[in-house]
């Protein structure tokens, strides 16, 4: 797959069962109802069933089932992830650096116990862990780059060493999906930013590079629908085992993040 094409995955099946930690968050709840609308059989792996009651804004789906439980307690999720096909995990915070770290690895170690090799997992990272196409660096020591997000380089090592089938999604900022925002099919990348580079752009010093992506930033910015929509259309694509995932709006298009900035967490929508 290139960096500008949108694929449909040939080995998109239904029926699946799908189990998704961090359900009652901003990305794992659009996780959860893709994955029911494409006739998964989901697990919401979740702290709170009340939370996720609230944010649902709708009553559960009798079809979903809830496991309540922390992420960090093996002997809990352990049993859940046994019970699965595929475990897309949406818990934590990506910005949390350290604890988010030790987060991860408990998350990749519980899988690796209960799935076995070839296990598949999703799970979550930050653009800046991708390749700069054309630069031959990544965004993680860029000037202006939060350093929490060293934590995804971090991650990222640890999933290198799996014989897990992984694969790291790695959005720009998301905003919800509204009447005005509207819906994309994304571009999607393996292991870069979804950019098309220009020639000079190897040769520029990291400032000249940081302000490049930054201003690259709204045609990376994409709905928590649309991020979660290519996740569950790809679930089982063994040409992203062991890759990184970018995503871009359609050509032309672009978003933005009301009060965006890099490291900046946020609100529940």
């Amino acid at each position: 797959m290139t960096m500008a094409e949108t694929v449909e995955d040939p080995h998109a099946t239904s029926g699946r069962r799908v189990l998704v930690l961090g359900a009652a968050g901003n990305l794992g709840r659009r996780v959860a109802a893709s994955a029911l609308a494409a006739n998964h059989r989901v697990t919401a792996f979740v702290r709170s069933r009340a939370t996720l009651e609230e944010r649902w804004r709708a009553p559960l789906p009798a079809a979903m089932r809830v496991v309540e439980g922390d992420v960090l307690d093996r002997a809990r999720l352990g049993p859940a992830m046994r019970d699965c096909d595929v475990v897309v995990s949406c818990a934590g915070n990506a910005f949390d650096g350290d604890s988010f770290v030790q987060l991860f690895d408990a998350v990749a170690s519980t899988a690796e116990a209960a799935l076995g090799r070839g296990g598949r997992v999703w799970m979550l990272a930050g653009l800046a862990v991708l390749d700069i196409p054309g630069a031959g660096r990544r965004g993680l020591h860029l000037p202006g780059v939060p350093r929490a997000y060293r934590a995804h380089g971090v991650n990222l090592r640890r999933l290198q060493r799996s014989a897990l089938a992984w694969t790291l999604a790695c959005p720009g900022p998301m905003i919800p999906a509204t009447d005005t925002t509207g819906r994309f099919a994304l571009r999607a990348s393996i292991d870069t930013v979804a950019v098309e580079p220009p020639g000079w752009l190897r040769f520029t010093p990291d400032i000249a590079l940081a302000l490049f992506l930054k201003s690259k930033v709204p045609t990376l910015t994409a709905t928590y629908e649309d991020v979660a929509q290519v996740i569950v259309d790809r679930l089982f694509d063994d040409a992203l085992a062991g890759h990184r995932v970018g995503f871009a709006l359609p050509a032309g298009e672009t978003l933005r993040k009301a009060g965006w900035r890099p490291g900046r967490r946020s609100a529940v929508e």
